[in-house]
């Protein structure tokens, strides 16, 4: 259920009337475009993207400069927020949350394209793919068996961009591989002079606004997370020859949180975690001649993060992209060919076991008042993805038309791996005499010679008499993939009066997982109009990337159980009026339960795809331009598991016992529709670029193509307690809960003064009310993360669902650039990039139990550039 209002004019556009007034204030303003300055020192003036005219053909592709990516990166240096202000594409609406998990996650944001989920988009860089074939949304770090995803391998950073380009629709027939959209970054090439610059950016929780909203207000408040972030990038271009040049680049960023006493977890100890993303950039031009070039380049992005239980866990992730291209230009032609290597790691390094105990006297790392304590960790896991690709593209040149080809094909080694053997150990029993709530005497005690030694007993306290085994063990999987594709481009007039140019496209893709051929057409046609006004039709079918997660899920072992089983001797008391009971444990563990994890298996799977219809209107307006687009995609085929099936297998132990065995279905579908209105244009010294866009989204499958969402499966029968009823799961009408907000109007102001020394920056961001029907979260008991809210009726127990009212906010953000210093060694600029000048809630997902939510906060940069 939702609902679609057109925004109101918001009060805080009052912001702009403060920019007017520094223009008015610069006396010269008006006349800085006809003075003339250097460029090596100038700050170009852009909007949020370059001011050129709307592309027709590639009417879905939006462009980031070089320039314009300076001005508009985030501080903490993640390109992939550069698209935030962009129709059709939509970011996870809990990432203004303040926790400690949040502050110091480093990762790149991820975000839907056109009503795709995030591990359908397609990243490449410089041409080279960089996507995940792994679980990609897996983002639990208390997981014994998954580590952490990413629908990226490469984490980059901005600073190394030339140009930053996105794909919402209308996709050439050279992009491949999604059903959201494509964003393709490129990395500057060495310059022929030599050239240094270096940066340094910093926040922190003493620069951050704290907000609660007033349903998360608890008396006392629980402590707010202290953190510090920071940034430094060094580059540098070194011209080895008059035809060799060389950039090498470095850029680390931190993440630190510090933890001040909290019994509950580190007794007096004030402790901290960070996360470190560096990136390390080579490249190498070589302009062997007027018709030939090669490019070398090699790019290593590692990502470390430490997640602190007792013990410090370490999450890596990030990888490699390295490349060898040649560009030879014949006669009418230039053929491009690119050999590339790309890895990824996504790996866990933790204690080899996890011990939960009962809060006796040595456990002196919680709080009294705590039941247990746990130490340990959840082991060792090892998750990591090759890919070796080759590519070429020929382009003819011919005078009434241009034609392209291309091939490319790469073999995907995906492999994961449990090196040893880990183990939980649970259910603690104390030591000693004392009484049962029955009233029985109780006497707990060691068999001789056992080992105290052992880390599951705390001599004269306890002993953990459950042990869960989760074996060592490795799986690998490799994907051959192939692909074709041509694009031929014409323009000609209609009855010598309507100007048309088409653009026909074809993609043919294979691969030996799926073993489906798969044909996709790509057709964009614009029309000339009068009054200079063009009319933009495509018709496009795209197909996705496979995933390998359920294959290498297959290869899961089993999960055995063991207990600690006493011998046990009664008697009576010495004035026969109660009961001693004696338990005397041993190092023997007998095995209790075999229990099978659940099996993924797929066969005669169709590739997901998306049909798409677009139409875009182009014209003048306002000493601008002005666009409406019209979007709708239907991606049918997607992949989502069946209900569950229950088998049977005979255990170690030669029990019968029953598992659940899944299959993966086509059954999952997404129906996207979007209405676009654009305008970007200038007005003195001022640069717009205005957008709002009204989208529907509707969804057959789940948000994680492990789980279930949708007709036909098990889940759509389950019942449900909604509106003061017990009704099936399957009656409820949903949008996604997240990453599809219906109606969103964005506003990008940018203007340089004092000859462009000083840039400034205003982005508004307008997000309408709406409605949804979400489950009712409440924290669990130790209120470390949320739970469903259920309820009993005739004494079954039902989930609880409930009409969630989604609340409009308006959002200003501003960024500053500054040339403060000009040498004859170099320039000094200071960027100040403020979040949320407005102060507004920005209304996630927050609870009692973490009631934080990000306000106004500042970054502050300071750079050099020789």
């Amino acid at each position: 259920m939702m609902t679609y209002p057109f925004p109101r004019i918001p009060r805080c556009l009052a912001v702009v009337p403060f920019m007017l007034t520094i223009a008015a204030a610069d006396e010269n303003a008006n006349d800085s475009a006809e003075k003339r300055v250097d460029p090596d020192i100038a700050i170009t003036v852009v909007a949020s993207r370059e001011l050129v005219d709307f592309d027709p053909v590639d009417s879905g592709r939006t462009t980031f400069s070089e320039s314009a990516i300076s001005i508009l990166q985030p501080g903490f240096g993640d390109p992939n927020l550069l698209f935030e202000t962009l129709p059709n594409v939509q970011y996870d609406g809990n990432r203004d949350r303040l926790t400690d998990s949040t502050v110091q996650d480093l990762s790149p944001a991820q975000f839907s394209i056109a009503g795709g989920r995030v591990y359908e988009n397609q990243f490449v860089i410089d041409g080279v793919g960089t996507n995940s074939v792994m679980d990609s949304v897996s983002d639990n770090l208390n997981n014994f068996n998954e580590v952490v995803g990413h629908s990226q391998t490469v984490y980059l950073d901005p600073s190394i961009l030339r140009e930053a380009a996105i794909y919402d629709s209308n996709v050439p027939a050279e992009f491949g591989g999604f059903t959201g959209g494509v964003v393709d970054y490129r990395v500057r090439d060495p310059q022929p002079t030599f050239g240094f610059s270096a940066g340094y950016s910093h926040t922190s929780s003493a620069w951050t606004q704290y907000l609660v909203a007033e349903e998360n207000v608890t008396d006392p408040m629980p402590r707010r997370p202290e953190f510090e972030q920071t940034r430094l990038n060094l580059r540098t271009d070194v011209p080895v020859s008059e035809s060799v040049g060389t950039l090498f680049a470095f850029t680390r960023s931190k993440a630190s949180v510090r933890k001040p006493p909290d019994q509950s977890l580190f007794g007096e100890d004030i402790r901290g975690s960070n996360s470190t993303l560096d990136n390390y950039l080579a490249r190498v031009r070589w302009d062997v001649s007027d018709e030939t070039r090669i490019n070398v380049q090699t790019l290593w992005t590692p990502y470390e993060r430490e997640f602190l239980r007792f013990d410090t866990d370490i999450f890596k992730g990030g990888g490699t992209t390295s490349y060898v291209e040649l560009d030879q230009i014949f006669l009418m032609s230039e053929l491009t060919v690119k050999l590339a290597y790309t890895t990824n790691e996504n790996s866990r390094t933790s204690a080899p076991a996890f011990f939960i105990f009962q809060n006796t006297e040595s456990i002196d790392w919680v709080a009294d008042d705590r039941r247990s304590g746990q130490r340990g960790g959840f082991g060792d896991l090892d998750v990591s993805q090759r890919d070796v690709s080759l590519q070429a593209t020929q382009r003819f040149l011919f005078d009434t038309f241009d034609l392209r080809v291309g091939l490319q094909t790469a073999r995907i080694r995906a492999h994961r791996s449990r090196p040893e053997t880990n183990f939980t150990f649970r259910n603690g029993v104390l030591l000693g005499e004392r009484t049962a709530d029955d009233g029985t005497e109780l006497r707990v005690s060691l068999a001789e010679g056992v080992d105290t030694d052992d880390p599951s007993i705390l001599p004269g306290e306890q002993i953990l008499t459950q042990r869960i085994d989760y074996l060592a063990h490795e799986a690998t999987v490799h994907l051959n993939t192939f692909g074709l594709w041509s694009e031929f481009a014409r323009d000609f007039f209609l009855f010598d009066r309507i100007d048309i140019g088409t653009r026909w496209g074809v993609r043919y893709d294979y691969d030996e997982f799926l073993g489906n051929h798969n044909f996709a057409p790509r057709l964009s046609t614009v029309f000339g109009l009068p009054w200079d006004t063009k009319l933009t039709i495509g018709l496009n079918r795209y197909y996705s990337r496979n995933m390998v997660a359920y294959k290498l899920r297959e290869s899961y072992p089993d999960e055995f159980v063991y207990d600690r089983i006493p011998e046990i001797s009664r008697e009576f008391t010495e004035d026969f009026t109660g009961i001693v009971e004696t338990r005397v444990y041993s190092d023997e563990w007998r095995l209790r339960q075999h229990n099978r994890s659940p099996r993924y298996s797929q066969s005669e799977l169709n590739t997901p795809y998306s049909d798409e219809i677009s139409a875009a209107l182009t014209f003048p307006l306002l000493r601008g331009q002005g666009r409406i687009r019209v979007l709708r995609r239907e991606n049918r085929d997607e992949f989502v598991r069946s209900e569950g099936i229950r088998d049977t297998f005979i255990t170690e132990d030669g029990e019968e016992r029953t598992f659940t065995q899944y299959f993966v279905t086509n059954r999952g579908f997404t129906n996207y529709e979007s209405l676009s209105l654009e305008w970007q244009g200038n007005w003195q010294g001022f640069t717009f670029d205005i957008n709002a866009t009204f989208s529907k989204t509707e969804n057959g499958g789940a948000d994680s193509f492990f789980s279930v969402v949708g007709d036909g499966d098990d889940t759509a029968g389950e019942l449900i307690f909604y509106d003061g009823d017990v009704i099936p799961f399957g009656e409820l009408s949903f949008i996604r809960d997240n990453f599809a907000t219906p109606a969103i109007v964005n506003t990008n102001i940018t203007r340089g003064f004092f000859e462009n020394r000083f840039v400034a920056n205003l982005n508004l961001r307008y997000r309408a009310a709406f409605d949804s029907i979400e489950a009712s979260l409440i924290p669990n008991v130790d209120r470390s993360a949320l739970i469903n809210e259920t309820v009993v009726v005739d004494g079954e127990t039902y989930d609880i669902y409930q009409d969630v009212r989604n609340p409009a906010i308006l959002r200003a953000n501003v960024n500053l650039s500054w040339n403060f210093l000009r040498t004859r060694y170099g320039n000094w600029h200071a960027d100040l990039r403020v979040r949320n000048v407005t102060n507004s809630i920005p209304r996630t997902v927050a609870t009692s139990a973490n009631p934080y939510q990000r306000g106004r906060s500042f970054w502050l940069e300071v750079k050099y550039r020789f």
